[in-house]
């Protein structure tokens, strides 16, 4: 346990079981709940994407001094032992995807100043401020800098977790009069990045101290390789003890095959023979042939150029002359919706496409599939 019992205000822009692209989303499920089990009072703070499903309790509206200024809604969902808060606003979050736009760095500058205000209307005043990856990475910047911040949230401790430094959220300077930051913040030692204002940037300066999911990945973001243009401010913030690398861990309760209802049969180590009944149902439901006991291959994956999904073009059909089939759930980059469309369209009898978040489906691939493919270029 906890020595005392903390309010840990998380910010996300994914989490399961609400909205999902990566692990980024897992992680930010899995926490609030291990960090209850401390001991510790936790509430998330996520956009009301039109992605969500499920039944959320309007609180009430707040202005959000941004741009031209706007009205946004807070709502609510209980969760086993936390709450999750809502960022609703039309305009910005009512879309199909929950990334892809060219104007993200603007929604998502909206969406770290909007939970500033959100304190207040939500009833959860948090001790520590735990932001994740860019797309919350002015959040330190408005709480120590912003105007039109009050007093008391401006000395807010922040811890900023990076997890995947490649998307850093960069916008022309004008992002700081957006959010009511003052211009004099845009230098190389503030949000400035090659002319462009980071967000990542902003988070790795503004907090109190930055974590990544890894002791590993905490030194390769200080070496050029995978720095991406910051390694400097990343040596500098460790040589500072602002830099550690914390292992992301696993939910073993939500990953568990023995007890987990949104398979098709449940199965342990000594048990296997729910694996096949589970892969026969699989193939089944998605409508591709299970007569053969060929094996399946499953991916769920973020579709994005760092997951190594640029090697398939030159040997799809290699692989598709193989005797297998491939289920693939995800969502990324356009170019890789498109690909995969093609490639299911020539294939309807060997491939399953699915390009959307869907949490019982993901389980069930899991469950069912003979090889699990990621060719990642490189993972944190």
């Amino acid at each position: 346990m906890l020595r005392s019992v903390p309010k840990i205000a998380m910010v996300t822009s994914e989490a399961v079981p609400f909205a999902k692209t990566g692990g980024l989303a897992d992680v930010c499920g899995a926490l609030p709940k291990a960090l209850v089990a401390l001991g510790a009072q936790v509430a998330l703070f996520l956009p009301r994407y039109s992605t969500i499903t499920q039944p959320l309790r309007r609180i009430g509206e707040f202005y959000v001094p941004y741009g031209p200024g706007y009205r946004a809604t807070l709502e609510q969902a209980e969760l086993d032992g936390y709450t999750a808060f809502f960022i609703s606003q039309d305009e910005l979050f009512n879309r199909p995807n929950l990334y892809g736009y060219s104007d993200d760095p603007y929604r998502f500058g909206f969406f770290a100043r909007a939970f500033v205000s959100a304190i207040s209307s939500s009833g959860f005043f948090p001790e520590v401020v735990h932001c994740h990856d860019w797309q919350a990475g002015l959040v330190p910047a408005i709480l120590r800098h912003g105007f039109l911040v009050p007093p008391a949230l401006s000395d807010l401790p922040v811890v900023f977790t990076i997890h995947n430094l490649q998307y850093q959220g960069l916008e022309d300077r004008r992002l700081l009069d957006w959010a009511r930051l003052p211009q004099y913040l845009f230098h190389p030692e503030g949000l400035e990045f090659h002319g462009s204002a980071s967000c990542l940037k902003a988070g790795v300066v503004y907090a109190n101290q930055v974590t990544t999911v890894s002791p590993t990945y905490a030194q390769e973001i200080q070496r050029s390789e995978l720095g991406y243009g910051l390694e400097g401010l990343l040596s500098k913030t460790a040589l500072q003890g602002r830099l550690r690398g914390i292992l992301n861990g696993l939910d073993y309760q939500e990953f568990n095959p023995a007890t987990d209802q949104r398979l098709y049969q449940t199965y342990d180590a000594h048990t296997l023979e729910g694996k096949r009944a589970n892969k026969r149902a699989l193939l089944k439901d998605l409508g591709l042939p299970a007569e053969q006991d060929l094996p399946v291959i499953g991916m769920v994956t973020r579709l994005a150029d760092q997951k190594g999904l640029d090697l398939f073009p030159p040997v799809l059909d290699q692989i598709m002359e193989l005797p297998l089939r491939l289920v693939l759930l995800g969502t990324g980059e356009d170019k890789y919706h498109q690909l995969f469309t093609q490639v299911a369209r020539r294939f309807p009898h060997k491939v399953s496409l699915h390009l959307k978040f869907d949490a019982q489906l993901a389980q069930r691939i899991y469950a069912a599939a003979d090889l699990f493919l990621m060719p990642s270029r490189f993972e944190p």
